[in-house]
């Protein structure tokens, strides 16, 4: 049996050690060579030791693995993967030479060849090839392979950029086009927009990302927190349709929107639902600095028309420390000169 060692330099001490055994035979003057013969053999044993020893494997029996990267979203036709299910089982690949992964959103590795394969509407809803481009390359070699299976159709991530680093990682990546599932007169809801977070009693718009293929009349109903908001009968135009409603900030905490669109001959409903989450904060603390009483009133007068209640104080009264203005979220200076301020104001 060949062998190969993880430390190899380890053996250019057999050399140095055969020239010391002998330097100490030739001083000894000695004829018999059984004492050195025999302590050149442990020590030999030693040093081979030291070197990691390991079975020696040729590279052209390493067999490099066949990662397949198996998309199971709702948009790939079932028609086709049956075809590429079979001819996969036909090329014989066991689990030692091939690995499957299967994404949707969320990537995950298939132990089982037979559970790889949705079946027709049973697809998961929302598609990142880049995410599981990512996934399969940490446990894919530079010596191996990546074959994608898919529509090509991603809903979110780079699959660009994604195939780009493992080009640079010397990984190849394959792909088996797959055609994608008619769709007809699909009408989707691609998002809700809502400001990142609001105060108590601030208005604010809702809008309405919705998606129409073809021109179509579509019913949408908008609901918050549960109850109903708006509920209208559409004429979408083909492309994107933005709908706005306009509301108002009235209860603290989270606010859940739900949207739903329903169309005639809609080719796909999976993606006729979308929800959104805003954080409604308390009413802002204002405190008002006015040089001027009457320019401070007629502040505090146009901030309580927009329901914001705020208080008013001379320069003299301003807090001198940070402890004591961490209780306002906005402070207003109106016509404070410095001269008016102390030093720790």
């Amino acid at each position: 049996m060949a062998l190969s060692f993880d430390r190899p330099w380890v053996l250019y001490l057999l050399p140095t050690l055969a020239l010391v055994l002998l330097v100490v035979a030739w001083l000894k003057k000695t004829h018999n060579v059984l004492g050195p013969a025999i302590r050149y053999g442990l020590f030999t044993l030693l040093i081979l030791a030291a070197a990691g020893p390991k079975p020696f494997r040729p590279e052209a029996e390493v067999l490099p693995r066949q990662v397949i990267v198996l998309d199971g979203s709702a948009s790939v036709d079932p028609t086709a993967l049956a075809a590429i299910q079979q001819a996969l089982a036909a090329s014989h690949l066991t689990n030692d030479e091939a690995v499957v992964v299967q994404f949707g959103q969320e990537p995950r590795v298939i132990g089982n060849w037979a559970e790889a394969w949705p079946e027709a509407g049973g697809g998961t809803v929302g598609t990142n090839i880049a995410r599981a481009l990512d996934f399969a390359g940490e446990m894919t070699n530079p010596s191996e392979s990546i074959l994608l299976v898919s529509d090509g159709l991603a809903t979110e991530g780079d699959t660009l950029g994604a195939a780009a680093r493992l080009a640079a990682a010397g990984i190849r990546v394959d792909v088996w086009a797959l055609p994608a599932v008619a769709v007809g007169q699909d009408v989707a809801i691609e998002g809700i927009r809502l400001p990142p977070s609001l105060w108590a009693g601030e208005p604010f718009s809702v809008t309405v990302q919705l998606l129409a293929r073809v021109d179509t009349p579509a019913n949408l109903e908008v609901t918050r927190d549960g109850a109903p908001l708006a509920s209208m009968t559409l004429e979408l135009t083909a492309g994107e349709n933005l709908i706005t409603l306009s509301t108002d900030a009235d209860v603290e905490g989270l606010t859940a929107f739900e949207a739903r669109v329903t169309a005639p001959n809609d080719g796909r409903p999976q993606n006729d639902f979308g929800g959104a989450v805003v954080r409604v904060q308390p009413p802002p603390a204002v405190l008002i600095v006015a040089g001027r009483a009457a320019d401070g009133q007629r502040l505090l007068d146009a901030l309580a028309s927009q329901g914001i209640q705020a208080q008013m104080t001379e320069p003299a009264s301003l807090p001198d420390d940070t402890v004591d203005l961490e209780a306002y979220q906005v402070l207003v200076l109106m016509d404070v000169p410095a001269m008016k301020l102390s030093l720790e104001q």
